[in-house]
């Protein structure tokens, strides 16, 4: 038998490798066509994509992106309660207890909960490690216990500790859902972890927007985690010029009275800023749109997000429809081809996303805005 041109052709793409080998056999062309699963798995699947629990996607999607949680934690009464589904307090008891006045303090992860987290992931047959995180301190200690964790592995699970990758995004929410969906894809495409890293420090982290309203910053000044920020904003009022600026917790019971007063405030890079007071919900969505519209030419690519402000996040989607184009998120495509688009909730047209019980505990139940990416970097 003659066998003319052996060509191998191999095509990996969206979970399946193609082997297709063209044969040419006494002038007779035949394909054959294997598809190798296990090839894909063992090629594309040995990066695992680690966040913390404030990225607020749902459970379903971190399921479809291969992407494993590392949960912070919200504190009642001294129990320490996971960010999670199941964490045994429901959101509206939340509500109840921060609607009352209740202080509810936070935390980071322990470094056992990602050291943990890398060993159940090195067992599971992956060798290399990306782990995003929310901003440093003092907004929080998470980046420090993800780094300490690396130095918490032992025995077969010391030589991976140079695999493990961890990124300050300087951002949380959907900002770092968002950042997440983009790695996932990058990672399914496969890009080499360091390019990856390389491209989430010079371009992507430099790119994502928050922009946030609340009606009053009790909970946050309580927390003293931003106290140079309530400073900053209670010398904009003249009715706090009396109040204990020296203190942020002692001047959140003040601004808990001020029912009008309703600032706007960024966190970029890990930078919190102060962009105003306003007096009316129309003022305050008319500030958010000004900054959105200084950050995109036409698309708008992100969220919408609240806590349990449901009414303001509607009003603010409305005027994003109204006023952008709404582009596609980085995870569009790929849920559409699995028919589950149910997984991005919408006003309209516009993605919106729950703040998570953690976040919820430090910034507050009224606040609520935007989470997006920038078509430029911030300006130096």
């Amino acid at each position: 038998m003659k066998v003319g041109i052996v060509f191998t052709y191999i095509r990996i793409k969206e979970g399946f490798g193609s082997i297709v080998i063209f044969l040419d056999v006494l002038n007779q062309t035949v394909i054959y066509s294997f598809i190798f699963l296990l090839l894909y798995r063992w090629q594309m699947g040995r990066v695992k994509l680690i966040v913390d629990s404030t990225a607020d996607l749902q459970p379903e999607l971190y399921e479809l992106l291969d992407i494993s949680v590392v949960p912070t934690y919200f504190i009642i009464e001294s129990r320490a309660y996971p960010d999670t589904s199941d964490c045994g307090i429901t959101r509206e008891e939340l509500y109840r207890r921060l609607r009352a006045g209740e202080i509810i303090s936070t935390s980071q992860p322990n470094p056992s909960d990602f050291s943990n987290v890398y060993r159940r992931t090195i067992d599971d047959g992956y060798d290399e490690l990306l782990v995003l995180t929310l901003p440093k301190e003092p907004l929080s200690g998470t980046y420090n216990s993800a780094l300490v964790g690396i130095n918490e592995l032992e025995g077969k699970y010391e030589r991976y500790k140079e695999n493990i990758n961890v990124v300050c995004t300087g951002t949380t929410s959907l900002g770092l859902g968002l950042l997440a969906m983009m790695a996932a894809m990058r990672l399914r495409e496969g890009q080499p972890v360091k390019d990856l890293v390389e491209e989430l420090k010079k371009d992507w982290i430099k790119r994502v927007r928050i922009y946030v309203g609340f009606d009053d910053l009790y909970n946050i000044a309580a927390s003293g985690r931003v106290h140079e920020l309530i400073k900053e904003i209670a010398k904009e009022s003249p009715l706090l010029k009396h109040a204990p600026i020296e203190s942020s917790q002692r001047i959140a019971p003040f601004l808990k009275k001020l029912s009008f007063f309703k600032p706007v405030i960024s966190l970029v890079e890990g930078e919190v800023d102060f962009h105003g007071i306003c007096r009316k919900r129309k003022s305050q969505l008319d500030k958010i749109i000004e900054l959105i519209r200084g950050d995109i030419d036409e698309e708008f690519v992100g969220y919408v997000v609240y806590a349990f402000n449901e009414l303001a996040a509607k009003k603010l989607a409305r005027r994003i429809s109204n006023e952008f184009t709404i582009g596609k998120l980085p995870i569009e495509d790929f849920l559409e081809e699995r028919g589950r688009s149910d997984l991005i909730p919408r006003f309209g047209s516009v993605p919106y996303g729950i703040i998570g019980m953690t976040l919820t505990s430090l910034v507050g139940p009224t606040v609520f805005g935007v989470a997006f990416m920038s078509d430029r970097q911030k300006k130096e």
